[in-house]
C-alpha cells in the first residue's frame, strides 16, 4: 500500500472505532479527507467524484491557514471529524451544488434532496 492508502486506512478504522453507527460513506469521507490533507495527494480511495462532505472539507482546507501535505495526522483528524460526522449543513450541500458527488449516505441524499424541494417551493410560490 502507498501513503495515501495507509493514511486512508489509518484515518478509516478511527472514524469506525470513534462512531460506530455511522454510515460506511461517512468512514469513507473520513478517510479520504484526512489522507488528503496529510500526504497532499488527491487521488481519493476511488476513482468516484467526491462526497457532498469532501467538496466542503476541501474548500475548508483549500481556505484556511493549512497547506494540503504539511498537516499531522492528529490535527487533520480534529479538523474533519465534524464535516464527516456532524449534521449535513446548507453550506455543505451548497458546496457540491452542480457538482457530481458519490458516496453520500442515504440520509444525506434525503436532506439535499429536501433541501432543494423546499428552495424550489420558495422561490417558485
Amino acid at each position: 500500500m502507498d501513503l495515501f492508502e495507509v493514511t486512508f486506512e489509518r484515518a478509516r478504522r478511527l472514524g469506525v472505532a470513534n462512531h460506530p453507527d455511522a454510515p460506511t460513506e461517512h468512514h469513507i469521507t473520513f478517510g479520504n479527507l484526512v489522507a488528503i490533507s496529510v500526504t497532499g495527494l488527491n487521488t481519493g480511495i476511488s476513482e468516484d467524484p467526491p462526497s457532498m462532505r469532501e467538496y466542503y472539507g476541501i474548500s475548508l482546507l483549500i481556505n484556511s491557514h493549512y497547506i494540503m501535505g504539511e498537516i499531522g495526522f492528529s490535527e487533520a483528524v480534529r479538523f474533519f471529524d465534524e464535516i464527516a460526522y456532524g449534521r449535513l449543513t446548507s453550506e455543505m450541500i451548497a458546496c457540491s451544488k452542480d457538482l457530481p458527488c458519490a458516496n453520500d449516505s442515504e440520509a444525506d441524499i434525503v436532506i439535499a434532496t429536501l433541501q432543494e424541494i423546499i428552495e424550489f417551493c420558495l422561490v417558485e410560490f
